[in-house]
């Protein structure tokens, strides 16, 4: 995309990020080709040098580990435990995957429940100002995309995290 125009869009994004506001999820919406990865790659990086990224995933067509949903909040889960420092977040999820080893394997809603909602539940305050990037959702097939778009939209976000999408 246009230097112009990623610029404007970026500023536009780091706007929604710092404003106060009870949206917890931005769409960044164009069609392909446009220059949407260029633009969240960039914000994904300026938001890792201010320490507020918690967890990013950019899903690719092509490779078979990034191309489904199976593997996201299993991977946004571990990077919060990493970037945000929280021991008791960290031990939370501990917790639910030595109660249930297979839970990377479960369900989306499952994991969703487990290893994102309920453990930022026990640390809400440790984790505030966090952001995860999803990039490439829409290029998933279309139920997992409304899968994902149903979990997010279920009211656990308004309190959690914001997602950059």
């Amino acid at each position: 995309c246009h230097p112009r125009t990623r610029g404007i869009a970026i500023g536009s994004i780091f706007k929604w990020i710092f404003e106060n506001n009870t949206e917890k999820i931005y769409w960044l919406c164009g069609p392909m080709g446009v220059g949407k990865s260029t633009i969240i790659q960039t914000i994904a990086v300026k938001l890792d040098e201010i320490g507020r990224l918690g967890a990013s995933f950019f899903f690719h067509p092509l490779d078979p580990s990034r191309n489904n949903v199976s593997k996201l909040f299993s991977t946004i889960s571990y990077q919060l435990a990493i970037s945000s420092g929280s021991q008791s977040f960290r031990q939370a999820i501990e917790n639910e995957i030595n109660h249930d080893p297979s839970l990377v394997h479960r369900s989306i809603n499952v994991q969703w429940t487990k290893l994102i909602v309920q453990p930022l539940m026990k640390c809400i305050n440790e984790l505030k100002g966090m952001n995860v990037i999803i990039d490439g959702l829409d290029e998933c097939d279309r139920e997992q995309v409304q899968a994902v778009l149903k979990l997010f939209d279920n009211g656990d976000l308004e309190m959690l995290l914001r997602i950059i999408l």
